[in-house]
This record gives structure tokens, C-alpha cells and sequence, in this order.
């Protein structure tokens, strides 16, 4: 419901929220273009794939935290790399671009 709330709560509370969420997203566009000069097949990202990343950590997060469970979240790290990955594109076992297959003909 935070998102909900939040939405709710007004235009100082929606620019707090903004600017949490461009700050987070911000720190993962820096990771990568860092790690993409030692990996230079790397994939660039639509910029969205930051934002994405975002929520993907807020909603799992929430979720430790509505369940009691706060003291887990440093596991999230080795949980959530390999799917910040996928997101950008990298096999996280290999380190390799994933490779595109073609959307399949209907």
C-alpha cells in the first residue's frame, strides 16, 4: 500500500519518492557503464531497464520487510546480481550477452 499511499500523499511526497527511485536508478546506470568498459560485449540497456531494476529490488525488499524479515537482506545481494544481469542482457554464469532469439510467428 507505500505505493498507494504515496501516490496519495501529495506533491512533496511524490518528489521524495521520485528522487529516491532516479538515485537508486542512477547507481545501477553507473555500475554498468563502468563494468560494460571491462566487458565491452556487454549490451546497452534501454534506459528503462534501470527504472525496472528499481522496483525490482523495492517489491522484494517489501516483501522482507512486511514478512519480519529485515535482517535477510543482505542475502538480496546474492539473490538479486544474477537477475540485474539477466536484466542487462548478461548471462550471469558465463558473464556472456545473452543471446536474442526471434519472437516466434503466429
Amino acid at each position: 500500500c507505500f505505493t498507494i499511499d504515496c501516490l496519495a500523499a501529495g506533491p512533496e511526497a511524490l518528489a521524495l519518492r521520485a528522487g529516491a527511485h532516479s538515485r537508486f536508478a542512477q547507481m545501477h546506470r553507473s555500475w554498468h557503464r563502468r563494468a560494460r568498459k571491462h566487458h565491452a560485449r556487454w549490451p546497452r540497456v534501454d534506459e528503462v531497464v534501470y527504472d525496472a531494476m528499481v522496483g525490482a529490488t523495492y517489491e522484494v525488499v517489501l516483501a522482507l520487510v512486511r514478512d519480519g524479515r529485515v535482517r535477510d537482506a543482505p542475502a538480496l545481494e546474492q539473490a538479486l546480481v544474477p537477475v540485474f544481469l539477466r536484466m542487462l542482457g548478461v548471462e550471469p554464469e558465463r558473464g556472456r550477452p545473452l543471446t536474442t532469439r526471434s519472437a516466434p510467428r503466429r
